[in-house]
C-alpha cells in the first residue's frame, strides 16, 4: 500500500517532544459543522441564489447597453452563485468525511501500532505574512512504504511560523492499523523541528538503513 497525496483522515500531528509510545486516540480534526451552522449557510446561500435570479431578470427584462451586456453579466452572477453552492456542498461533504475518519479511527483504535519513518518531501501553504495555514509530508516507512499526510491547525490554534515545518528527513513514527486498506486513517507524528534540538537523541524513532 502506498500512496503520494494525503487521504481523508491521513494526518499529521506536530509534538513538542515524543512522549510515550502509546497511539493517538483522536485524528483532531475539525468538527462537521453544527446543525444551525448548516442552516444558516444554508440559508445564505439560498438568499444568494435568489438575488442572483433577480439579478439575471433585470438584466433581461430591463433596458441594457445590448445582449452581450446581458449575457456577460447573466455568466459573472450565475457564476459566483454557483461557486458559492458548490463550496457550500464541498463543505458539508468534507465535514462528512472528517466524521466519518474519525469514527473509523476510534474503531481500529486498538488495532493500531507504531512504524518509524522519514520525511522525503513536503509541500508547504504560506499566506502573505509567510504564516503556514497548512502542510502535507510524504513519508516512507520501516517497510518501504510510501504515505502522506496534511497538518491543519486546530480551531482555536494559530497557524505555523514556517521554521516549524518539518524537513526532508525528519524522523517520524507512523501510527496505522496493520493489513489495512490505503482508506483507513492514519497519524504521522513529527517533533518541532524548533524544540527538537532540545529532545532527547534516544527517544527518537529509528529508522533502519
Amino acid at each position: 500500500m502506498s500512496t503520494s497525496t494525503p487521504r481523508d483522515g491521513h494526518v499529521v500531528h506536530l509534538l513538542q517532544h515524543w512522549g510515550d509510545a502509546a497511539a493517538p486516540v483522536s485524528l483532531r480534526l475539525k468538527p462537521k459543522p453544527s446543525a444551525v451552522s448548516r442552516i444558516a449557510l444554508g440559508l445564505l446561500v439560498t438568499a444568494a441564489a435568489v438575488l442572483a435570479v433577480y439579478l439575471i431578470l433585470i438584466l433581461w427584462i430591463f433596458e441594457t447597453p445590448g445582449w452581450w451586456f446581458s449575457l456577460i453579466f447573466t455568466v459573472m452572477v450565475g457564476g459566483f452563485a454557483l461557486g458559492i453552492g458548490l463550496a457550500y456542498r464541498e463543505a458539508l461533504r468534507s465535514g462528512v468525511r472528517r466524521e466519518q475518519a474519525s469514527a473509523r479511527w476510534a474503531e481500529i483504535l486498538g488495532e493500531v501500532r507504531a512504524s518509524p519513518g522519514i520525511v522525503v518531501s513536503r509541500d508547504v501553504a504560506t499566506r502573505e505574512d509567510g504564516a503556514v495555514p497548512r502542510f502535507e509530508l510524504r513519508v516512507k516507512t520501516e517497510h518501504g512504504t510510501l504515505v502522506a499526510g496534511e497538518w491543519r491547525p486546530q480551531p482555536s490554534a494559530r497557524s505555523l511560523l514556517q521554521s516549524q515545518v518539518p524537513g526532508v528527513g525528519a524522523h517520524v513514527r507512523v501510527w496505522r492499523a496493520e493489513r489495512s486498506p490505503d482508506s483507513d486513517p492514519l497519524v504521522i507524528e513529527v517533533l518541532d523541528p524548533t524544540v527538537a534540538p532540545d529532545a532527547d537523541p534516544s527517544s527518537l524513532p529509528k529508522y533502519p538503513d
